[in-house]
């Protein structure tokens, strides 16, 4: 079965969200209408806990995930119900991809077709890798256009990021979601005793570091 799974953009609760997060959604829910017309089984996964000023639940009146958001956008866009999960957990790129594993395990879906992985310019290559590594399938990486991903320090960010990644995953054999998993609950665990220190506020300045935080 062929997996998509769009990744959020880490929008924070009561700030806007980018056009980059509907285009996310979008791409992901076009990609698994053609594959569905092509006959094949697919299953489409929006991954991405942060909210914002997105849209609302009517009963509670509280903000959708945008993990729930892409799932909406694919609804709209004629995904079955039967052929979408939704992990609105997780606040990384690597989180998305483990959870996402995870979940799929637990809901009993074979991923044994081609990975496709659905985010911005400047995460996908280090999205791609992770999900090569955790999936252990052939995976192919579907840019959306993001115009920071041009920035030169959002490229530094990004290359750090892909080391510290290597480093992280690089252990772990193909396909080995659990020992993925594990890994991602120390970063956690790390990032958690730095931000508890206040030591976020790095020299990339205050947009760079939250970034680099999420991502």
């Amino acid at each position: 079965m062929a997996i998509v799974i769009p990744l959020g953009r880490g929008v924070e609760d009561k700030e806007l969200p980018t056009i980059q997060t509907y285009s996310v959604g979008l791409e992901a829910a076009r990609k698994a209408m053609d594959l569905l017309r092509g006959g094949e089984e697919v299953t489409l996964v929006p991954s991405g806990r942060f909210s914002g000023a997105i849209a609302r639940r009517p009963d509670s009146g509280s903000f959708l995930t945008e993990a729930e958001h892409m799932g909406a956008i694919a609804r709209i866009m004629g995904v079955p119900k039967s052929a979408i999960l939704i992990e609105k957990n997780s606040t990384t790129t690597l989180g998305n991809l483990v959870n996402v594993a995870n979940l799929l395990a637990k809901s009993r879906v074979k991923a044994d077709g081609t990975t496709y992985v659905v985010c911005v310019e400047a995460q996908l290559p280090r999205a791609v890798y992770m999900a090569q590594r955790i999936f252990g399938t052939d995976v192919i990486g579907i840019p959306v256009e993001d115009p920071d991903s041009a920035s030169v320090q959002v490229k530094a960010i990004e290359a750090i990021n892909m080391i510290i990644s290597r480093v992280v995953l690089g252990g772990i054999a193909p396909g080995d979601y659990r020992g993925a998993t594990e890994q991602a609950k120390r970063i956690n665990g790390f990032k958690s005793f730095f931000q508890r220190m206040g030591m976020v506020k790095v020299a990339l300045g205050d947009k760079g570091s939250a970034y680099s935080l999420r991502e």
